[in-house]
Parts: structure tokens; sequence; C-alpha cells
């Protein structure tokens, strides 16, 4: 009886330190990053604002820690950095001449993976010709050069 009880207690002491060192060891994070805005895929595509400005939310799927950069000062990011899934704000204000940028989105502990869209705003719109208060001058009457 004592030699199976040893033999008991051999045996669950190896399991243990199987168990222990299995779970030592650590899981390989295979990173994922998506950037989607209304249901499509936003990677190496654009989000487009007139010339009033406003604000779009995209979404970013992720298995680890991200950030948000932008390439220009003219568009608000919020949050700017995060863990897992979460909305983006991407905001710009009104503008009368058309600009650009470059958002990027990277995890942080794998430069390799990133996506980058572009922000483009145009300028406000021209009136269309001969709208009220827009009416051409009426031109001069020509000078009759018999009277």
């Amino acid at each position: 009886m004592k030699k199976c009880v040893a033999y008991i207690a051999t045996v669950v002491a190896i399991l243990c330190c199987l168990l222990a060192d299995s779970c030592s060891e650590k899981e390989e994070l295979i990173p994922e990053l998506s950037i989607s805005h209304n249901g499509a895929e936003l990677a190496s595509s654009s989000l487009n604002f007139d010339y009033a400005g406003g604000s779009q939310t995209i979404k970013i799927k992720s298995n680890a820690e991200w950030r948000v950069d932008c390439n220009s000062s003219w568009v608000e990011i919020l949050p700017k950095s995060g863990r897992g899934s979460a909305d983006v704000t991407i905001a710009v204000g009104a503008s009368e001449s058309s600009r650009s940028a470059v958002v990027t989105v990277a995890m942080r502990n794998t430069e390799q993976l990133r996506h980058s869209f572009n922000v483009i705003q145009y300028a406000a719109e021209k009136p269309a010709p001969n709208e009220p208060g827009d009416e051409p001058d009426e031109p001069d009457e020509p000078e009759n050069p018999d009277s």
C-alpha cells in the first residue's frame, strides 16, 4: 500500500511539473489588425470630407495594443491609442481649400503590421455662373459712329 501511495505521489508530482512548465511558456501572439469604415475595409483607401468638415468613425479590430498617427495637425483623432477593438473618430474643421493627409494605424510591438489611409478634404464649392447675385454685367452698347 505504501508503494502504491508513493507511486501515485510520484506520478502526480511529475504531472504537476509538466503542467507548470507548459503554463510558463508564452503563447506566440499572431498579430491581427484591420480597419473598416461603414463595414468596408479602409486600408489603402480614403475618408473624404467636404469643405464644411465634420467627423467620421472608423472601427479598429486588433488583438494587441495599437496607435494612430497622422502626418498633419488639422486631422483630429480620438482616441490615438488602445488595445483590442475600438471605434476611433476622425474629425476635420472647415476649410476653403483642398487638403489631404495620411493616417496610419500600427500595432505597438509589431511595427511591420500597419495600415494607412488618406484623409481628403475638398475645397468649398464655387457658385455656378448666373446664380442670383452673380449675374454678369450687361455689355456696353456699341457706340454708333454715325451719330
